[in-house]
């Protein structure tokens, strides 16, 4: 059965029952679409890329922090 490890929409970060060839957990990103649910974007090797990724795709920009100029 799938762990998933955080859930942010429209991405879900996950672990895989199965381990790698190398032996580590297999973490992946996957991203829903309505054709046919979700698919993995990235393959992570370790659980640091996957915190690196999570970081990444769940932090604001400094755009979105910035107030707007439009009057």
């Amino acid at each position: 059965m799938i762990e998933v490890i955080r859930q942010n929409d429209p991405y879900r970060y996950v672990k895989m029952p199965e381990l790698l060839d190398n032996g580590q957990p297999d973490y992946r990103i996957q991203k829903w679409n309505n054709y046919n649910g979700y698919k993995d974007m990235y393959l992570c090797d370790n659980w640091m890329q996957m915190k690196t990724a999570c970081l990444l795709y769940t932090s604001p920009s400094p755009r979105d922090r910035q107030k707007s100029r439009m009057p």
